[in-house]
């Protein structure tokens, strides 16, 4: 007598049905996260832009009191003059920044009399960077103290992810969320 015993190869596998309700759960969960996630990559481009030059300030003050030197960072397209253009300050990313000794204090760089101490590169192309009061450039007297009084640097993107620079005259920073007033 045979007696006929069930095959296990008969239920492996996915029917028709599983396998659409996974894929749906799967795009449910894509289409969800993915604009959170470009939204935290955006925050945290411009978090890295505003924490790169408050490092170049500091290095700037530092150095302005070490030399005993007036000491001016500037943007610049071409790593040799400071971008003299009506807004400077990093159109969509496109420009670096120029830290040097100001020997006149004038705030560009002159081959002649000004040492460059440091050019750094542009930051991230979506960050777009103004001075809210048309600065052209920053610059630390001999006693590290800012010759701008109190200048803001409003920090966006295209998403409306916004930050706002103030340094204080001692260059000492701090950023608060939103447009600067």
């Amino acid at each position: 007598m045979k007696t006929s015993m069930p095959s296990p190869l008969r239920n492996r596998g996915l029917t028709l049905i599983e396998l659409m309700i996974t894929l749906a759960v799967a795009t449910i969960l894509t289409l969800t996260t993915v604009p959170a996630y470009t939204s935290m990559i955006e925050r945290n481009e411009v978090a890295s832009s505003v924490n790169a030059f408050v490092s170049e300030l500091r290095f700037a003050r530092s150095e302005a009191l070490k030399r005993v030197a007036t000491v001016s960072i500037c943007p610049t397209a071409n790593g040799v003059d400071c971008n003299t253009a009506t807004s400077p300050w990093m159109p969509s990313g496109s420009s670096a920044h120029l830290i040097f000794v100001d020997s006149d204090g004038d705030g560009t760089f002159d081959t002649a009399d000004d040492t460059v101490l440091k050019l750094t590169p542009a930051a991230f192309a979506a960050v777009s960077v103004s001075a809210t009061g048309g600065e052209k450039f920053f610059s630390f007297s001999q006693k590290g103290i800012m010759t701008v009084p109190n200048p803001n640097l409003q920090y966006s993107t295209s998403s409306s992810v916004q930050r706002c620079l103030s340094v204080s005259l001692t260059g000492r920073s701090s950023v608060e969320h939103g447009v600067c007033s």
